[in-house]
C-alpha cells in the first residue's frame, strides 16, 4: 500500500521536475532557434497532450472506487478481479473515447446553390473536407464541389465507399 503511494507520489515528482525542465531549459531554447509560428504550433500540441494525460490520470483515479467496491464485494477471487475489469471497461470505454477525441465521422461542406465541378451542374453542391482514413482537405485553398452523383463517383475513386 505504501509503496504504491511513494511510487505514485515519485511519479508525480518526475513529472514536475521534468516540466519545469521543459518550462526553463527546453523551451527557451526552442524559442530562440525556432521561428515564432513553429514554435505556437509546438506548444499547442505539447499543452493538448498534457491535458490529454492530465485527463486519463483522472480516469484512473475514477476508476478506483469502481473495483474497490466490487473487490469488497465479492473477496480477493479470481472473480473479484475480473469482473470489476470488465465494470470498468463498460464505463470507461465512453470516457476514453471522451478522452482521445475517436473522429469516426466525415465532415462535410454544402453549398444550396453551386456549381459542381465535374459536371457543371447548378443546384445544391457539397464536398468532403475531412474523413479519418486520411483524407482531409479542410486547408484547401480551392474547394472542389460537386453534385449528389459526381460525389458519390469521387469517393468511390477514393475508396472512401464501396462499389
Amino acid at each position: 500500500m505504501w509503496g504504491l503511494l511513494l511510487a505514485y507520489l515519485a511519479l508525480c515528482l518526475f513529472l514536475l521536475i521534468e516540466l519545469l525542465f521543459f518550462r526553463h531549459v527546453v523551451e527557451p531554447l526552442f524559442n530562440f532557434w525556432a521561428a515564432h509560428w513553429i514554435y505556437k504550433q509546438f506548444r499547442v500540441s505539447v499543452m493538448r497532450l498534457i491535458k490529454k494525460y492530465l485527463l486519463y490520470c483522472l480516469r484512473w483515479q475514477m476508476s478506483t472506487p469502481t473495483l474497490w467496491v466490487v473487490i469488497c464485494w465479492l473477496g480477493p477471487v479470481l472473480w473479484g478481479t475480473v469482473v470489476p475489469n470488465f465494470i470498468g471497461a463498460l464505463i470507461f470505454f465512453w470516457v476514453d473515447r471522451a478522452i482521445f477525441g475517436v473522429n469516426a465521422y466525415q465532415e462535410w461542406e454544402i453549398k444550396r446553390v453551386g456549381v459542381c465541378y465535374d459536371c457543371g451542374h447548378i443546384g445544391q453542391v457539397k464536398r468532403l473536407r475531412y474523413d479519418p482514413s486520411g483524407y482531409d482537405r479542410r486547408e484547401d485553398p480551392s474547394p472542389q464541389f460537386r453534385c449528389e452523383g459526381c460525389s458519390k463517383i469521387k469517393l468511390r475513386l477514393l475508396n472512401l465507399i464501396s462499389p
